[in-house]
């Protein structure tokens, strides 16, 4: 039984531990983004068809963007 919480806690731990690390991460490592694509984007119809040629709705907006 005593195994059992050991492990329990070490796991735990190492999960809150790891989540932390990818909270900072996530904040430091920050990308950017156009704010162009995302009004394009909310007038496509986000249905990733690929009947423009692009692969995908968010594909085609960049194009657009660029």
């Amino acid at each position: 039984m005593n195994i059992v919480l050991v492990a329990v806690a070490v796991l735990g731990i190492t999960g809150l531990l790891f989540s932390m690390l990818l909270s900072l991460l996530s904040r430091r490592l920050k990308v950017e983004e156009d704010s162009r694509i995302r009004s394009i984007l909310e007038v496509l119809p986000g249905l990733n068809c690929g009947a423009c040629g692009f692969s995908g709705c968010r594909a085609f907006a960049e194009a657009v963007a660029r």
